[in-house]
């Protein structure tokens, strides 16, 4: 069985034998400290001839598989297959995310992601009971103080028409364009009464034929009925869909990452939020 590369050399003489004179250096402690605990504890409790030893010894054929992604990595020492459980809202579309995601798979690429989709009530009683690592969520009027929060990104709200619909020759559209059209009812949006209010203010009259809680059902709706509905830009995802940003006035959201303040964190939440801070 072959030693991990690097390893040899720092116990052995210059013809590869057991350097007894030799102690543990600050390479193999860094060496060890990705090892899983069971192994770490067994081989740090090992003599140094031992040491060697058990590192040849078939006994510790996993080990020796787990090498690979126990040691470094472009971003620094890798955690090894720890994963972060997460919900995000229904609401939130998969082409604002993504690209964070993928970001941070690049860089640590042994730290697992399991996504949980679900509404903000379901989401927050799941991240409170320990059940979610973290959440991303969008809720206007914030959260109580035992939740940390972190901004991850912008979205602009658009308004999405089929190829068809009269609005296709805007290169913008104001609130006052949309006034006496059909529309399509986002139910499920939680700025929704933020949008009406501001159709109220500025005596936008819209009829609502058709409403929803479900994204795929709206879009759907969208291309069948030659309606236009209210949408956060990165929500947008059926084929033939166009859309348009709606300015005066302009509607944003901030997606935000939150979790259980005084919760500790694994190394891997602890990478997570670090790249949640520094993603532009």
């Amino acid at each position: 069985m072959r030693v991990p590369k690097g390893l040899k050399e720092a116990l052995t003489d210059r013809r590869g034998a057991p350097d007894k004179s030799k102690t543990i250096t600050p390479v193999i402690d860094e060496i060890l400290s990705g090892v899983p605990d069971e192994y770490n504890g067994l081989l740090r409790k090992s003599a140094f001839g031992g040491l060697f030893d058990l590192l040849e010894n078939e006994s510790l054929g996993e080990l020796m598989r787990l090498w690979p992604d126990a040691i470094g990595s472009q971003s620094g020492r890798r955690i090894r297959s720890e994963a972060q459980s997460g919900g995000v809202m229904l609401t939130i579309g998969p082409l604002g995310l993504a690209p964070f995601l993928a970001q941070f798979q690049h860089n640590h690429s042994s730290i697992e992601i399991e996504i949980h989709e679900g509404s903000l009530d379901e989401l927050s009683r799941r991240l409170e009971a320990g059940e979610l690592d973290f959440v991303l969520l969008n809720k206007p009027m914030g959260l109580d103080e035992s939740f940390r929060i972190e901004a991850v990104y912008d979205e602009k709200y658009v308004v999405v028409f089929s190829p068809g619909h009269r609005l296709k020759g805007m290169a913008a559209i104001q609130l006052k364009d949309l006034s006496g059209e059909s529309c399509v009812d986002r139910l499920s949006c939680e700025m929704r009464e933020m949008v009406m209010a501001a159709c109220n203010e500025n005596e936008v009259k819209l009829y609502a034929t058709y409403r929803s809680e479900r994204e795929d059902s709206i879009q759907g709706m969208v291309l069948a009925n030659m309606e236009f509905a209210f949408m956060p830009e990165y929500s947008v995802t059926a084929s033939g869909m166009l859309s348009r940003p709606l300015i005066e006035p302009e509607v944003t959201r901030t997606i935000k990452m939150a979790w259980m303040s005084g919760r500790p964190h694994t190394p891997a939440g602890e990478a997570f939020v670090r790249a949640v801070r520094t993603y532009n």
